[in-house]
């Protein structure tokens, strides 16, 4: 069965509506939202931190994020033009965020732009999930690691997607996946 979320681009407007009603409702529910903030508590954002999410949809953890605290600006990346749009309307208010049409695996940005990367679930649904990784490793600071979050993914994929990585992670240390239960 073909991941719905690696072709969304290509999918008819009423599909691309409801699947991006369905990442909202999602986003809303208190386990996901208890599970997102879990995550976020361990991630180390330096003062004024530069955050870029990839794989941001319609913006979910974005917009979390944006509300952290040290969080300076947060820019969201996305193949698919239908939830940026749904995402930029989400945002309004704000002014800490931008989002930006980008696929994760050829970001559009120069090396050590960022103090943060993040993937919510979004490893699991690129083609070729090594070359974002390797991407965010480059737009991140020296030093620096990326954010992975597996917990919307099933098992067999995450381990699926791990083994494709584990040459990439291997090469940095300090790269680590943290699963949540």
């Amino acid at each position: 069965m073909p991941d719905v979320w690696a072709a969304f681009p290509d999918l008819d407007a009423a599909m691309q509506e409801r699947l991006a009603g369905v990442l909202e409702t999602r986003g809303a529910d208190p386990q996901q939202r208890k599970m997102r903030e879990t995550f976020l508590a361990d991630v180390p954002f330096p003062n004024d931190a530069r955050v870029l999410e990839v794989g941001c949809g319609t913006g979910v953890t974005t917009r979390t994020i944006a509300l952290r605290p040290n969080v300076g600006t947060v820019v969201g990346v996305d193949v698919a033009p239908f939830l940026l749009n749904k995402a930029r309307d989400l945002a309004q208010g704000l002014h800490n965020v931008t989002f930006r049409e980008a696929d994760g695996r050829s970001l559009p940005f120069e090396a050590e732009t960022f103090d943060v990367v993040v993937f919510d679930t979004t490893l699991t649904h690129v083609p070729g999930p090594e070359r974002a990784l390797a991407e965010a490793l480059r737009v991140l600071g020296t030093g620096k690691m990326p954010y992975p979050v597996p917990w919307a993914a099933s098992r067999t994929s995450c381990l699926r997607t791990g083994r494709r990585l584990s040459h990439v992670a291997s090469s940095h240390p300090a790269l680590s996946f943290r699963a949540l239960s």
